[in-house]
């Protein structure tokens, strides 16, 4: 697949794939985001997979459904509700996450298409859990790069600790706020975690 600059949002433009850290503040910002995020991939022809509260989906759905015609969206967006998806009722198994990621993403490139993902990552409170999901990430920006995706990671910036943040920076090429995006100066350079 050729590298190629497309538009992350209206304004934003990345290469054709990259793994971004999405820290959101507010509700009402980050769903103007996801609904520029899908729109750009629409226009461009892609397919987008967004892994969401079931609670906040209809929020983005409601949105989209005032752009486009349902048939017309809804061939290209593929939604799983991100507390299935991530298993929040038990432990925060990384591996099966990945893999079940990885078949999801299988079955929609069988069909030849460009797809970006758009994921709200969640969990439950447990033991080292900081760990897992630093873990977690490591682990999906290597399939991200495999798989050549443009695939952004939503945490709720209330919700997540500044050693955290710093820890995600070096798992993702891109780190998005809001109301910004900027190379990750952390990106790659892989220290062991720890956390107090």
């Amino acid at each position: 697949m050729g590298e190629q600059l497309l538009p992350l949002t209206e304004f934003l433009r990345i290469s054709n794939c990259g793994h971004i850290l999405y820290f959101y503040e507010t509700l009402e910002q980050y769903v103007a985001n996801a609904v520029a995020y899908v729109t750009t991939g629409i226009e461009y022809g892609h397919h987008i997979l967004i892994v969401e509260k079931d609670d906040i989906y209809p929020l983005i759905d409601r949105e989209l459904k005032q752009i486009f015609d349902d048939s017309e969206y809804q061939n290209y967006v593929h939604y799983i509700d991100s507390g299935s998806f991530y298993g929040i009722h038990g432990d925060f198994h990384y591996w099966s996450i990945v893999a079940y990621f990885g078949k999801v993403i299988q079955s929609l490139f069988k069909n030849n298409i460009t797809i970006r993902t758009w994921a709200h990552v969640q969990w439950k409170e447990q033991d080292n859990i900081l760990l897992k999901l630093d873990e977690f990430e490591q682990v999906a920006d290597k399939s991200v790069s495999e798989m050549e995706l443009m695939s952004v990671c939503a945490y709720d910036a209330n919700a997540v600790s500044a050693s955290l943040l710093t820890r995600m920076l070096h798992s993702h090429a891109f780190y998005m706020t809001d109301n910004e995006l900027v190379q990750s100066p952390l990106y790659g350079s892989y220290k062991r975690a720890t956390f107090s």
